[in-house]
């Protein structure tokens, strides 16, 4: 699934529109990846779950009920010790990467207010949720957290950093213009997945397909392409929806992709659509 940036920012925004102003009453850890925040958002209470499952890591709305240990997990025990009874202030997505930041007031030592931020970096085999307060990391999931090249350690107390991107740009950098002048189809994918932050392939092939059919072009004009990228990833096209093929689950999507055949399920919600795949990819699985 394209679990990338441009999927987690609509995402954030329904999930924000629910939780923002929301008062957290429990916090539990049914499995090392999983942390779950009830919330009672002033209307009724939601389930916010956060999964760093390096496999497929996730933050989403959840109805059920998860089995906790019945000793909680010193990371459980920290969150809690932080974040019980605080109030969420908002949540969203850090630049243009697959990185969430919640924002929380909470009681101080001194019963003072007193902000903390958590951060959930769903990304792949490095996903974390970290917890920090004044840019200080406070403690982490997976405690120090080092990247392939060794420039990112996290350690409680140190100032929070984020991961590196490499070479990869902002979708709006201008410099990606030389980059994709005289591209062709299979090119300009290439070009999106190497250089452009949070994509996924199936949003990149998406991107340059629609691309090509509206310009009608065999190569791409560079500032055309950058346009069109930018105009995919910032206007709205909202129709989430799940992808089924055989009767199994195949995608979940912001909206359905050309480039993802099968039989189309629609959702009023993207949480929702994220769930329903979720719940029957674990159903599959487990049968």
């Amino acid at each position: 699934m394209p679990q990338d940036a441009y999927t987690l920012r609509y995402l954030c925004e329904e999930l924000n529109s629910i939780f923002s102003g929301g008062k957290v009453n429990r916090i539990t850890q049914p499995s090392y990846d999983e942390l779950v925040l009830t919330v009672y958002t002033g209307k009724r209470t939601e389930k916010l779950l956060l999964d760093v499952n390096p496999s497929s890591p996730r933050i989403g709305i959840i109805d059920r009920e998860k089995d906790s240990p019945l000793t909680a997990p010193n990371f459980c025990m920290l969150m809690r010790k932080h974040l019980l009874s605080a109030t969420i202030l908002g949540m969203q997505l850090v630049g243009f990467d697959r990185i969430i930041k919640i924002d929380l007031m909470a009681s101080g030592e001194f019963f003072d207010a007193v902000k903390k931020t958590v951060y959930i970096e769903l990304m792949g085999r490095y996903s974390n949720i970290i917890l920090t307060e004044n840019g200080k990391v406070l403690g982490g999931n997976r405690g120090i957290n080092m990247f392939d090249d060794g420039v990112r350690p996290l350690i409680v107390g140190k100032d929070y950093v984020f991961p590196p991107v490499g070479q990869k740009k902002l979708p709006q950098d201008q410099s990606l213009i030389d980059v994709f002048n005289g591209c062709s189809k299979q090119d300009l994918v290439q070009q999106i997945l190497q250089n452009v932050q949070g994509i996924a392939q199936s949003t990149a092939v998406e991107i340059a397909n629609k691309y090509f059919e509206k310009s009608g072009v065999d190569l791409a004009d560079g500032k055309g392409a950058f346009d069109y990228l930018n105009e995919f990833l910032y206007l709205p096209n909202y129709s989430p929806c799940v992808v089924q093929e055989n009767g199994q689950i195949k995608d979940v999507l912001v909206y359905p992709y050309a480039c993802i055949q099968g039989d189309i399920k629609h959702f009023d919600n993207l949480y929702e659509a994220e769930e329903y795949y979720f719940i029957n990819r674990e159903e599959y699985k487990n049968f």
